[in-house]
C-alpha cells in the first residue's frame, strides 16, 4: 500500500477519534452541569392547589341567646316569669282576658286558654280537670297567683270546689309548665297549667281564679263545657 494512503487513513482515524471524544465531553459535561444547577421545586401532594375553590366559611349565624351574666348559650330559667312559654295572645279559648283586681289593688288580666280531662293517675289515683291559664300583670304593683287559687267545680255544687293539687306530676301528664306560686310584675306574662282533682267527668264545669290572699274572693269565673 502506498505511504500516502496509509497517512490519509491515520489522519481520518484521528479525526473521528477527536469527534468521539468531543461528543463524550459534551454529553458528560451537560450531565454534571445539570446536577450542579439548582432544580425547580415541584409541588407535592400536600400543597394547596391553585385550582381549588376558595374556602367557604362554615360559620352560621347563631340562633341561641346568651345570658350575659352566666355566659350560657341558653336563657336563664325563671320560675316566676315564664314569658317564653306564654301564648302570643292573652285572649283565651273561652273569651277575652278578664281584668281583675286583688285586695291589695294589684291588677292583671286573666285568660282561660283550655281545659282537658286526665282520666286516671293524675293526682294519685284520682282523675283531674287540667286548666290552662295566662296571667298578664298590669297597673303598678306585682300580681300574686297560686295554683290553689285556681279552682274547678261542678255547676251549682259549692261543696265540689277544689283547687290545684301540688302533688301532680305535670311531666307525666304532658302538661308543662305548671302554674305554681309566685308574682308577675306589670307588663310581664305568666302561663301554665293547673290540675284540679275531681271525682268524675261531667260535661260542664265552673272554673274560677281567686285572690291568693283571700280565697273566698273570686276574681274571674267561667262556665265551660268539656
Amino acid at each position: 500500500m502506498p505511504v500516502t494512503d496509509l497517512a490519509v487513513r491515520r489522519r481520518r482515524r484521528r479525526t473521528w477519534l477527536w469527534v468521539l471524544i468531543g461528543l463524550l465531553v459534551v454529553f458528560f459535561g451537560a450531565g454534571v452541569l445539570g446536577n450542579l444547577l439548582p432544580s425547580k421545586a415541584k409541588p407535592t401532594g400536600t400543597s394547596a392547589s391553585t385550582d381549588a375553590a376558595p374556602p367557604t366559611s362554615s360559620t352560621a349565624p347563631s340562633t341561641s341567646s346568651t345570658n350575659s351574666s352566666t355566659g350560657s348559650a341558653h336563657p336563664r330559667p325563671d320560675s316566676v316569669l315564664r314569658t317564653a312559654a306564654a301564648p302570643a295572645s292573652t285572649a283565651g279559648r273561652y273569651g277575652p282576658a278578664k281584668a281583675v283586681t286583688e285586695a291589695d289593688a294589684a291588677t292583671a288580666t286573666v285568660a282561660l286558654n283550655s281545659i282537658t280531662w286526665e282520666p286516671q293517675d293524675c293526682a294519685g289515683a284520682l282523675p283531674c280537670l287540667v286548666v290552662e291559664v295566662t296571667i298578664r300583670g298590669t297597673g303598678s304593683k306585682p300580681f300574686a297567683y297560686s295554683e290553689s287559687a285556681v279552682t274547678a267545680a261542678y255547676p251549682d255544687q259549692d261543696d265540689s270546689v277544689h283547687g290545684g293539687d301540688p302533688t301532680v306530676d305535670y311531666t307525666a301528664i304532658g302538661k308543662m309548665p305548671p302554674l305554681r306560686i309566685g308574682t308577675v310584675i306589670p307588663g310581664r306574662t305568666v302561663h301554665g297549667y293547673v290540675a284540679v282533682p275531681l271525682g268524675s267527668r261531667e260535661p260542664e264545669y265552673t272554673v274560677q281564679v281567686a285572690d291568693p290572699g283571700d280565697p273566698t274572693r273570686v276574681l274571674a269565673s267561667w262556665d265551660v263545657r268539656l
